[in-house]
């Protein structure tokens, strides 16, 4: 038997779970319904990390990485509040390397929160965007392998725990975004295209400072280069955008869905960033003076054709009523209400039909959201 395991993120430590695969039918056994890192129960390793880890862990080359902050510091000489992306062995979760980002002013890089998008993982390249609204790609292997790959090779830090960045794109120096509070999404990859929320927003005032700025990108993700940017929510923006992209196929073309921070959900055209649809998914909110229009904080699912995202605002902007969309992105028509399947919630709502998940329960009972639906 061969060893597998399942990792589960706390907000100080990773944990990587033991689970058993069968080589020979290539079956999983079913996870272990407990694990306790304290007496060792069902656990491969631990691993500490900093005090907030909103990153989701990624495993891939045989290693872990994990965005995290740097209450725990691995390096000695670096002790201030800053963003750290962690890559471990995923064998035993020994620390291989990390990198650390400075810290920007609050109102754009809420203290604490470290480094909140997970990586994504192509060959030997990793990419995310880090706390300072930089897109970057790293080389898997850091300076373990003795190589500075890429172009850029003025890396602040060059021992072998330090990451090797390939190329940085600095999404606020020279796309003029302006994130609220925290930059934050997971790359999608179709080919060698990337693409990212830039994570442009409001002010602590409401105010959108840069509605020209790009809300969602395409770049090269070999060099970084910019293919395409789009600023469709402009100044309709209600919130940050920390969501992610999606690519699919439907409707006989592959399609890159962002969902936006001005509560609509947008359809391009991947090659070119050619609008292909729309569906306004933050219209209804409630009734009480004090609501406002929903964003999109989730990143959109596909399952059976089909896209299910739900509607909902920052955590800090308190509870409201939401909506969770399920939208066909292969239907026709310029009417963007011919594309939702169904709608729960909100003020009023397009019931699911008989047997589909959630009928049955009253229109308004399903509350703002910033959960990634699982299908």
């Amino acid at each position: 038997m061969s060893p597998s395991f399942v990792l589960s993120v706390s907000r100080v430590a990773m944990v990587c779970v033991a689970i058993s695969t069968v080589a020979s039918t290539a079956e999983e056994s079913p996870l272990p319904l407990r694990w306790d890192p304290a007496t060792g129960e069902n656990v491969r390793w631990v691993a500490e990390l900093g005090s907030y880890s909103y990153g989701g862990p990624v495993a891939a080359a045989g290693k872990v990485f994990v965005g995290t902050n740097n209450a725990q510091p691995r390096n000695p000489a670096i002790t201030d509040d800053r963003g750290v992306l962690m890559a471990f062995r995923a064998a035993d979760g020994a620390f291989l390397w990390q990198a650390t980002h400075p810290k920007l002013e609050q109102a754009f890089d809420f203290p604490l929160q470290g480094v909140c998008s997970t990586p994504t993982i192509e060959g030997d390249r990793l990419y995310y965007v880090s706390n300072r609204g930089e897109l970057l790609a790293l080389d898997v292997e850091g300076f373990l392998d003795g190589e500075n790959d890429g172009p850029i090779a003025d890396e602040s830090a060059h021992g072998r725990a330090d990451a090797d960045v390939v190329w940085r794109l600095d999404l606020r120096r020279e796309l003029g975004v302006v994130p609220h509070f925290m930059s934050a999404s997971t790359p999608a990859i179709l080919g060698d295209l990337l693409f990212v929320h830039t994570s442009n927003g409001i002010d602590e005032s409401g105010r959108v400072p840069a509605p020209r700025a790009p809300s969602f990108l395409a770049v090269d993700r070999r060099d970084g280069a910019v293919r395409w940017g789009d600023a469709s929510p402009g100044a309709e923006l209600v919130d940050g955008q920390w969501s992610s992209p999606t690519v699919l196929m439907a409707g006989g073309r592959r399609q890159v869905l962002f969902p936006g921070g001005d509560g609509w959900l947008y359809s391009f055209a991947p090659e070119d960033g050619k609008l292909l649809w729309k569906v306004d998914g933050g219209s209804v909110v409630g009734t009480s003076a004090g609501d406002r229009r929903n964003a999109f904080v989730a990143t959109a699912a596909v399952a059976q054709g089909l896209v299910y995202i739900p509607a909902g605002r920052d955590p800090e902007q308190g509870s409201g009523p939401g909506s969770l969309w399920c939208i066909d992105p292969a239907a026709s028509g310029a009417d963007p209400e011919a594309r939702v399947r169904w709608r729960f919630g909100g003020k009023t709502a397009t019931p699911p039909p008989p047997g589909a998940s959630g009928a049955g329960r009253a229109a308004g009972s399903f509350a703002r959201s910033i959960a990634t639906a699982a299908i």
